[in-house]
């Protein structure tokens, strides 16, 4: 579509990039005559070929100005040259394309100084297609003015891509290798990304289209297929049934179009669209309204594949293949597997390189920016989500980052550990010992404790055999010590046992006889009265609602029960008791007097004394903390006692 010049701005004194475009048939002619003339100025007459190319060649120009990233080239100013021919400037890009950068970084080579500018001399260079945009890129150009007086031509900076690489003056030293050659992929991802958010798509990525500085800028070139979301395409790029052979275009370029991988494909409507090694499958295949960002995504995975492996996908290094034959091959199936190609390639990259590269766009990253996340965090050897996720590889990925503090750790913890290992075998032993001499000493006291209670049974005390014997009961915890000797002082502490009376479901912490003694009442932790027939030995259950029962007594006349619990003391009368009436204040001990005509009953801050005939409260007796159980001294006027005495007449 055109050549880039190399400019001097002689006002500001700077060298600029400007781009010709060289097509449009007839030459311009502009009715504001010689002067300085800018796009839009007059009607000029075309003929529909020019004019769709002067079209394409100003959304060009309209598309990389209103891209403002850092990673793409501005666009200063847009015009007509004196011989009526549209140009816009740009900025001039000096360094070297992705081609030469990945050369170096695979030799682990670094920049060398005294670089020269590459490409065809501008004289050699001829186009008469319309296409906009070729495959080569803006990289050294970039802001451009309208040719005035301020302007003079250097020389032409490139052939087909327009792009060169001017005065590469780099110190040496500065040594290329395969992460940072992955760090300019991942600035021209983010690049891409801002591009994409834009709704533009580029179309034509290769690794001539991405430049990189002399101090490490990086640049996203030849913005001439780009395509902009929900706007039409002037660009028809789906590729020819046959060879293109308009008489419109010749150039050694184009008639080497069907020979060479590197060369560009001719598309339906005569444009140049950039490689098809590097073509997503849905564009080599024209499908036209399926090219998008991901589209771009995945030739971007192609470039990765070209550094990884060092040659373009489906192109054999000296192989002269034709970009129809490669299209052919796009559309057919993927390229040959990195790690075939290189077994040395670092897992990582070969999975990022894999994913963007998948032949269905759903499996491809998301987003340019996502693409760039992950070869950044191969970079940084964190977690590459297409090759592994999860908790484990976050450790691994982090150990290989940290690599002296994980020694400096596993030292550290291999020293605590074995520390602490040291300890509790220490400790366990300590515990042992001292588990033994306890045993040992606990052993020794029970065989005292029976001794002594022998002694105790021949002497005829035999309470004291039995709190000894008991000693040694159901101890929680502790082993069971008792053997022959403590069944046998156990036997001898019993009485003459006449029956087991087995009823309740809990403890058994109160009894009581019936006047006549046919009856036994008894109560526990249950909440239950049981009445039981000495005769028939059977019991008939009563409920009383006292809490755990702790206290029972029967008046002498045996029409009464009063039963003691921690919540409260209840009196049962009636036919089998079946009446109840609770004693305000009153709760768990209790005595009767010997007449059966008092009760004493324990309360908050004082005995109660209750009269039984009505069962009315008649004295309060205040107790000390300690005071919980009362007994009746049966004299003449009884007497009521703790460990002090009331008289209760």
């Amino acid at each position: 579509m055109g050549v880039i010049l190399r400019v001097r701005d002689r006002e500001l004194s700077r060298t600029l990039a400007m781009k010709v475009m060289t097509s449009l048939t007839p030459a311009l002619s502009h009715p504001m005559g010689e002067g300085a003339r800018k796009a839009g100025e007059g009607k000029p007459t075309l003929d529909p070929a020019s004019q769709l190319g002067l079209a394409r060649f100003l959304e060009e120009a309209q598309v990389t100005a209103q891209l403002d990233h850092p990673g793409i080239v501005p666009v200063h100013e847009v015009g007509f040259d004196p011989q009526g021919q549209p140009y816009y400037t740009m900025k001039l890009v000096k360094g070297r394309d992705l081609n030469e950068i990945f050369k170096l970084a695979r030799a682990g080579e670094g920049w060398s100084s005294g670089g020269k500018v590459s490409g065809r001399n501008a004289g050699a260079f001829s186009l008469s297609s319309p296409a906009g945009g070729e495959g080569g890129g803006e990289e050294d150009r970039a802001g451009s003015e309208v040719p005035s007086p301020r302007l003079s031509p250097h020389s032409s900076l490139a052939g087909r891509g327009s792009r060169t690489h001017c005065g590469a003056e780099l110190k040496r030293g500065e040594g290329w290798n395969l992460p940072r050659a992955v760090g300019v992929l991942v600035k021209a991802c983010q690049a891409l990304a801002y591009a994409h958010s834009k709704g533009v798509i580029h179309r034509d990525l290769k690794p001539a289209n991405i430049m990189v500085g002399r101090f490490g800028e990086v640049y996203v070139m030849d913005w001439g297929l780009a395509k902009i979301t929900g706007k039409k395409d002037l660009h028809d790029i789906r590729p020819k049934d046959t060879p293109f052979t308009s008489a419109s275009l010749h150039s050694p370029r184009l008639e080497a179009a069907e020979s060479t991988p590197d060369s560009p494909l001719i598309t339906m409507d005569g444009s140049v669209v950039g490689t098809p090694a590097y073509m997503a499958p849905e564009q080599a295949r024209g499908e036209v309204e399926e090219v998008d960002q991901a589209s771009d995504i995945y030739s971007l995975g192609g470039i990765l594949y070209n550094l990884l492996t060092g040659q373009a996908p489906y192109v054999e290094p000296g192989a002269r293949i034709s970009p129809r034959t490669i299209l052919g091959m796009v559309i057919q199936g993927p390229p040959k597997r990195v790690h075939q190609l290189n077994p040395a390639a670092p897992p990582e990259l070969i999975s990022i390189c894999e994913k963007a590269m998948a032949r269905e766009k759903r499996e491809r990253y998301s987003s340019s920016a996502d693409l760039a996340e992950d070869l950044q965090a191969s970079i940084d050897r964190r977690v590459v989500k297409a090759y592994r996720t999860g908790a484990m590889a976050e450790f691994k990925s982090w150990v290989k980052r940290n690599k002296a503090l994980t020694i400096a750790v596993t030292a550290s913890v291999l020293f605590l550990y074995a520390g602490s290992v040291g300890f509790v075998i220490q400790q366990r032993r300590t515990n042992l010992e001292q588990r033994q001499t306890n045993a040992r000493l606990r052993l020794q006291a029970y065989s005292a404790d029976m001794r002594v209670a022998h002694v105790a049974l021949n002497e005829g005390n035999r309470g004291a055999a039995i709190e000894l014997v008991n000693k040694y009961t159901n101890v929680a915890g502790a082993a069971d010590l008792r053997g022959f000797e403590w069944r046998y002082l156990w036997k001898l502490c019993q009485g003459q046992e006449q029956f087991t009376l087995a009823g309740h479901s809990n403890r058994v912490m109160a009894v009581a006889f019936s006047p006549d003694g046919q009856t036994l009442f008894s109560g526990g932790y249950d909440d239950t009265v049981r009445a039981w027939n000495l005769a028939s030995r059977t019991s008939a259950p009563i409920r009383v609602n006292v809490g755990n029962i702790r206290r029972l007594a029967v008046s002498p006349t045996g029409d009464a029960l009063i039963v003691g619990g921690g919540e409260g003391v209840a009196v049962r009368t009636g036919p089998s008791f079946a009446h109840e009436k609770r004693l305000p204040g009153a709760m768990g001990s209790l005595v009767l007097s010997p007449d059966g005509q008092t009760l004493v009953t324990y309360g908050t801050n004082a005995f109660l004394v209750w009269e039984t005939t009505s069962w009315r409260l008649v004295r309060t007796l205040p107790h000390s903390k300690g005071d919980r159980s009362v007994a009746f001294e049966w004299k003449r006027p009884p007497f009521l006692q703790t460990h002090r005495f009331w008289p209760l007449v």
